[in-house]
């Protein structure tokens, strides 16, 4: 039995690592690079250094704090949606919950494929 393990690293970590370390983790076969979106670090423009830097590594990031980043905000250009690691019961939430907040999730994600675990 093979495992999927994958690593990561902070939003904080500069381009020039993220390009170095994404095409390594991808050579050694991990199946994904997460990079965490803190402050002071973007999440998103690691991703998409990352996917320039490789052609299949999974690329994922965790929550997104939308207090601290609004979704009008989030820029998902150059992230590769078939390679993300897009599980959540967000969508599925905000949908059901705040119909508002979940036409403007659907709008900044528009090509990911979202899955609801829950569901």
């Amino acid at each position: 039995m093979r495992a999927a393990v994958s690593i990561g690293i902070t939003g904080r970590t500069d381009a020039a690592t993220v390009r170095t370390l994404a095409a390594l983790v991808e050579r050694l076969g991990f199946h994904a690079l997460w990079i965490n979106d803190i402050p002071g670090g973007d999440s998103l423009a690691g991703l998409r250094v990352a996917a320039e830097a490789t052609a299949t590594l999974g690329l994922a990031t965790g929550v997104i704090p939308l207090d601290r980043r609004p979704v009008g905000t989030l820029d998902l250009g150059g992230v590769p949606a078939d390679r993300t690691e897009a599980q959540s019961i967000l969508p599925w939430y905000l949908e059901t919950s705040m119909p508002w907040m979940g036409r403007a999730w659907a709008r900044a994600t528009r090509g990911w494929t979202l899955v609801c675990p829950a569901c």
